[in-house]
């Protein structure tokens, strides 16, 4: 669709507006959604930056969609990608899928519009039936059938998953697949363990585990149909030069927006904060990344 323009969910207070285009009145229904203003702040700042420095982030876009391409074949497939940032899923199933890309109706959506805008300027003409969407993933209210709704690491940001799954499952237009990653809570534990001796407070976000997301899933709808669930756990592993690197490198991808409990710190604790990481971490700082992988089909 080249020239298309980007879609924008109407806003849910004072006046809403509903969007003319037939596709949209197609896709989504007026739903309130939850303040996210400081995340979509956090990851406009981010999205210039973003492809230079989520290498994390592509690869595990890249394991996610080989493991649904290997579940199912996507070729003439109706797919939607929730929360998809600069497009590293469009991206990843561009190198699948290659020159059958084209057979693809694919909807790629994000909260941040600047995100949503890079993500556009590079896939809308290589992925011909593309689709941009600025919505907020956690309540899409999706009117249309999708084959396949996919999302790579954005569902650890969303206030109530459960009503999310529940709106992505809904019976009457529930997905024939629905696979996700998300991250874990082993993520980032060096730098969660090394403030903690250090009585310095990093308002990272709680993450659930498995059991824990295993069971919104089944408390969501799709115990009205059968199923079968796949999971796989992931652990990687990246070294930086420092803890600053790594600090830096949350900021830069705009992945440093903090728990509302967090209480910001004076410049000079964390200056002296990376004074001591830089006399402990001499070889560099290792952080982990534990990433789920959930992967499900109907029948």
């Amino acid at each position: 669709m080249p020239g298309s323009k980007i879609i924008k969910f109407p806003e849910p207070r004072g006046n809403p507006r509903y969007f003319k285009s037939k596709i949209w009145k197609e896709l989504v229904g007026q739903s309130g959604r939850p303040s996210k203003e400081e995340i979509a702040r956090s990851f406009a700042q981010g999205a210039k930056n973003y492809d230079h420095y989520a290498t994390i982030q592509r690869l595990v876009s890249r394991t996610l969609a080989k493991k649904v391409s290997d579940a199912v074949n996507a070729r003439n497939k109706t797919i939607l990608d929730i929360g998809c940032g600069t497009g590293f899923l469009g991206e990843s199933f561009l190198e699948i899928l290659q020159e059958d890309i084209s057979s693809i109706k694919f909807y790629l959506s994000d909260l941040s519009r600047e995100m949503l805008e890079i993500c556009q300027e590079k896939y809308e003409a290589i992925i011909p039936n593309s689709l941009f969407l600025a919505m907020d993933g956690e309540l899409p209210c999706l009117r249309k059938n999708f084959d396949i709704v996919l999302s790579s690491l954005a569902f650890q940001w969303f206030n109530n998953l459960e009503k999310s799954f529940s709106e992505i499952l809904n019976p009457a237009n529930c997905p024939k697949l629905f696979s996700f990653s998300i991250l874990g809570p082993e993520t980032m534990k060096e730098w969660r363990e090394f403030a903690e001796r250090n009585n310095f407070q990093v308002g990272l976000l709680e993450l659930l585990n498995k059991d824990q997301l295993l069971n919104l899933i089944k408390k969501s709808n799709i115990s009205k149909k059968k199923y079968i669930c796949r999971f796989e756990r992931q652990l990687i592993s990246k070294t930086y030069p420092d803890l600053y690197s790594f600090l830096r490198e949350m900021k830069m991808i705009g992945a440093n927006t903090p728990n509302i409990s967090y209480k910001p710190h004076d410049p000079g604790k964390l200056r002296r904060l990376l004074r001591l990481a830089k006399d402990e971490y001499k070889n560099g700082f290792i952080s982990t990344f534990e990433i789920y992988y959930f992967l499900i089909l109907f029948d």
